[in-house]
């Protein structure tokens, strides 16, 4: 993705740039399955993020997240790729219950990654997303944000200097033991007022 993103002309928008990069990622991997054999369930999930001139684009495909850290306050800015967004659905239209919602056994299961034939789910936003100094940029993939409650992330975002949240957050949730702990890799990019280098702590 990096090497596509690269081939970037000032004709080609942001949000251009990195769909087009996400596609040939894509591409890359069903390539590599093929070639190993192996044309079904290899995939991984992505997200990446570019600040520019104050404002944040991204791009994900999966189930990892893009927080935008303001005031001390986390939101995860984009959306997954998982089968609880349609159970979610049939639950508001009535057509399951609650606890059938809820308690399904493939609710976390993705329904979009790098490495799907047909690639139809992306989220990105088209529109920048404004940054004020001091402002900070969360890529994390799951294994932090669903090991970890939104208080337990408050509480490390408190700790320490921006660019050392990623350590806090790997060691947090490594350190709660939680049972069938998913791989972590937390980045923070901070990018105004003060580092600017990307912090990547894959774990």
């Amino acid at each position: 993705m990096l090497n596509a993103y690269a081939l970037k002309t000032p004709a080609e928008s942001i949000p251009q740039a990195l769909e087009r990069s996400v596609r040939e990622a894509n591409q890359r991997v069903i390539e590599a399955a093929a070639r190993t054999g192996s044309r079904e369930g290899v995939g991984t999930t992505l997200v990446a993020a570019v600040v520019h001139k104050f404002s944040l684009y991204f791009i994900s495909v999966g189930d990892s997240a893009v927080f935008h850290v303001t005031q001390g306050h986390a939101r995860m800015v984009n959306r997954h790729h998982v089968f609880a967004n349609l159970l979610d659905r049939a639950l508001a239209s009535g057509k399951i219950s609650q606890a059938e919602a809820e308690q399904h056994p493939e609710r976390e299961a993705l329904t979009s990654f790098i490495g799907i034939r047909q690639l139809d789910e992306i989220d990105r936003n088209l529109e920048p997303r404004a940054l004020e100094d001091g402002d900070i940029v969360l890529l994390a993939s799951d294994g932090m944000f669903k090991t970890l409650d939104s208080e337990q992330i408050a509480a490390c975002l408190r700790q320490g200097p921006a660019l050392s949240w990623p350590q806090v957050l790997v060691d947090r949730a490594i350190g709660s033991r939680a049972p069938g702990q998913d791989n972590i890799t937390v980045l923070a990019i901070q990018p105004h007022g003060g580092e600017n280098d990307p912090v990547p702590l894959p774990m």
